[in-house]
């Protein structure tokens, strides 16, 4: 997983059922406009022996999480809420679950060589994501 740390990847498509997704986390039909049109730039970095970095950058915020495989943490995201978040390496990829009283989300990162491919899932509902490696981003 360590080759693919310190490099950016940028998404370059969303399915379909992005703004379904965006819908059962409670979004507003103003923030899943951002949403949708947002460009978002995701590393990941390893900080120490035992802690790493999420960041994501998007065309209105920058959000940096910072965790250690298999804690549970409490943390707000960018679009306000706030939920216990839990992340697990398994081979290529990242896998991060949040936890609200209502609601589950699991987000998996699978990264390869030139590209990250992105799942989400809330409840029945699943899209996806494909992102590309871009080596002149600048972070």
């Amino acid at each position: 997983m360590e080759k693919y740390f310190k490099r950016a990847y940028r998404m370059v498509t969303k399915d379909e059922y992005y703004d379904d997704f965006l819908t059962a986390i409670g979004m507003n039909k103003f923030c899943r406009f951002l949403a949708k049109k947002s460009i978002t730039i995701t590393e990941v970095n390893k900080l120490n022996e035992d802690e790493y970095e999420l960041k994501l950058i998007t065309t209105f915020a920058t959000k940096s999480q910072i965790f250690s495989p298999g804690q549970v943490k409490e943390i707000q995201y960018i679009d306000g809420r706030r939920f216990k978040n839990i992340f697990e390496f398994d081979e290529n990829r990242l896998i991060e679950k949040q936890v609200e009283k209502n609601r589950e989300v699991t987000i998996i990162r699978e990264f390869h060589e030139n590209e990250m491919l992105g799942t989400i899932i809330v409840g029945d509902i699943k899209t996806k994501q494909k992102s590309i490696f871009e080596a002149f981003i600048q972070l």
